[in-house]
């Protein structure tokens, strides 16, 4: 395909991806501690300057329910 013109390259399981050189060094995946471990996340893309991202865990089955009925 290369002598064509056309742009290509490997393909990689999602696991490879996200271990990669270039995923660690733009921060692309964060790890955030919850009542039952760490759990790893896939960072925001969009960087603005050196402002650091804030990560929380993500809603518990149910959390917010009675919240959203009674709204």
């Amino acid at each position: 395909m290369r002598p064509l013109g056309l742009a290509v390259g490997a393909v990689v399981g999602l696991d490879e991806a996200l271990d990669s050189e270039h995923v660690r060094e733009r921060g692309m995946v964060v790890t955030i501690d919850t009542g039952e471990g760490p759990l790893r996340l896939v960072g925001n893309p969009i960087k603005f300057g050196d402002g650091a991202q804030e990560y929380r865990p993500p809603p518990r089955l149910h959390e917010h329910t009675q919240e959203l009925l009674d709204g």
